[in-house]
């Protein structure tokens, strides 16, 4: 994994409140009457226009964003008389919409089937659960595999997960629960739930096969112990994470082997802002979309997800940055025509169009030239571009990468050894670039052929068979020639070079004696033979 702290800054041109990447906003279509906005969901109907279902301090708003350029509201359905309450949740299953609130009143499942005409049914279900009547739920999803339904914090129990079947989807049935801990939100795909469990700073995840008694597989904490939401890969080896903290980050982690979770990588929206994480969304081409509240929403490449690159973005609150739970409250990017619609809490809906752009990722491996050893901590600059400025760990390896395609120069620093500078490193969108190398220590062989970034080391000197040598050289200097000259200024042997770092052996049928190796026949090295 990256070090943390340095991968504030993994992303060449990282999101600031003046910078939209990739994505045009295409409208934006605010509420009357003050009603702020909370999550939001999609629909398609038989004709094949896009709805975007956005949850209203009212209810629930039905808008027809099949122009992107002209969204209308079709319809708004209220919510159970009470007070308005702002959270709203929302899920799609066949023809009908699933809502909850925290205001009370269960869930609303809503008929959308007879769009784009004004005709909407609905109908409030409040059963009588093991532990009281369903009222308020924070959350939903659905298990669209299983045809389940699955309910988040609500007033049952601990709050845990509830599920019900949704063989009848205008009339769920309970099955069983999962409520050892408060649930707060939740990803559910073939019986299997990955709980976001905010209040203990934990992910589990569990086997729901058994309806009445579901199995916990695993629990693991999450960065800021604060666990908001979760969604895994499609392919489910994967599971991504949000913590709605200041300061937050998206985070990735290997489930492969759920007796040891791995985590592989976070990155953030705008690092330094101490902007708050909210809900992210995997796309079946592995692209994470999340919205981030006041930096508005994010496109993060993780098709390698130890290396996540955002590659688009577009802020939709221009009211401020940084901590505070304003701006961008949902994001839903599954419309056929990946039309992106979020929900701002503020100013009501946003309609965008995105281009997802393929991350240039850059990584390698560093070692130190004499003993081959992995070299943790060293300095990965890319010079003029200090966002992806990164370091070595575990095991001397690095990752960063950017959506910019060009070429860089590199420089990889560390104490206690020569600088080495990489000129013309090209990136290039979808293509994984591999820059390994090896770092000379201080204090040996030449270092000051071209502004210490050209270095010669000799391991064993005196030798007795074959002389060592491990050398760095710039790009330019390929071809470069090794010269080795007897004590009366004979050439004995040469070698030319094809690479820039390695190491070498040479003088094998040299006989004992005194010679000197030198690089383009500049700063000889007297070396002995016995």
């Amino acid at each position: 994994m990256k070090n943390y702290f340095l991968l504030l800054f993994v992303i060449l041109f990282s999101v600031s409140k003046s910078q939209n990447v990739n994505v045009v906003h295409r409208s934006n279509l605010p509420y009357s009457g003050g009603r702020e906005c909370a999550n939001i969901c999609g629909y398609v109907d038989s004709t094949g226009k896009e709805y975007a279902l956005v949850g209203v301090e009212t209810g629930m708003s039905i808008v027809d964003v099949s122009d992107p350029d002209n969204p209308f509201e079709v319809i708004a359905l209220p919510w159970v008389p009470g007070p308005n309450q702002i959270w709203k949740e929302i899920k799609v299953y066949q023809h009908y919409a699933y809502v909850t609130s925290e205001a009370g009143g269960g869930v609303q499942i809503a008929d959308l089937r007879h769009l784009p005409a004004v005709n909407v049914p609905y109908q409030h279900w409040e059963p009588n659960l093991p532990g009281g009547t369903l009222a308020t739920i924070h959350a939903l999803h659905i298990d669209t595999t299983k045809g389940n339904l699955y309910l988040y914090g609500t007033n049952i129990g601990n709050g845990g997960a509830i599920c019900c079947s949704l063989a009848d989807p205008r009339n769920p049935v309970y099955l069983g629960s999962y409520d050892i801990k408060y649930v707060h939100d939740g990803y559910v795909d073939n019986d299997t739930l990955y709980a976001g469990e905010i209040l203990d700073g934990t992910c589990t995840i569990v086997d729901f096969t058994n309806k009445t008694n579901p199995t916990v597989l695993t629990t693991f904490a999450t960065p800021l112990n604060f666990t908001h939401n979760t969604w895994p890969s499609a392919g489910k080896r994967y599971l991504f994470t949000t913590d709605e903290k200041s300061n937050s980050a998206l985070t990735s982690y290997d489930i492969s082997d759920l007796g040891n979770i791995v985590e592989l990588d976070q990155i953030q929206s705008n690092p330094g802002s101490n902007s708050i994480v909210h809900n992210t969304h995997i796309t079946s081409d592995t692209f994470a979309v999340t919205s981030w509240y006041k930096d508005g929403f994010t496109i993060v490449d993780v098709k390698r997800p130890h290396n996540m690159i955002q590659v688009g973005n577009y802020d939709t609150y221009t009211a401020g940055a940084g901590n505070g739970f304003n701006g961008a409250w949902g994001v839903y990017p599954y419309l056929p025509s990946r039309t992106i619609v979020v929900s701002n809490i503020e100013n009501g809906l946003h309609v965008l169009t995105p281009t997802y752009m393929r991350a240039c990722w850059l990584e390698g491996n560093i070692k130190d030239s004499v003993t081959l050893a992995n070299l943790n901590g060293v300095t990965i600059t890319i010079i003029g571009f200090t966002a992806m400025n990164t370091t070595t760990a575990n095991g001397g390896n690095f990752a960063t990468g950017t959506v910019t395609a060009g070429t860089y120069n590199v420089q990889l620093s560390k104490t206690g050894y020569q600088t080495l500078v990489v000129n013309n490193v090209q990136l290039s969108n979808g293509v994984l670039s591999i820059l390994n190398r090896k770092l000379l220590p201080n204090g040996v062989g030449i270092n000051n052929y071209a502004n210490n970034q050209t270095s010669l080391i000799i391991k064993n000197n005196p030798f007795i068979d074959e002389l060592g040598i491990a050398y760095a050289l710039k790009n330019d200097e390929l071809n470069a020639i090794l010269t080795v000259t007897d004590n009366l200024g004979k050439v004995v042997e040469t070698y030319v070079f094809n690479e820039n770092s390695g190491e070498i052996s040479i003088g094998k049928q040299l006989r004992p004696g005194i010679y000197f190796v030198s690089l383009n026949k500049q700063y000889p090295i007297k070396v002995i033979k016995y």
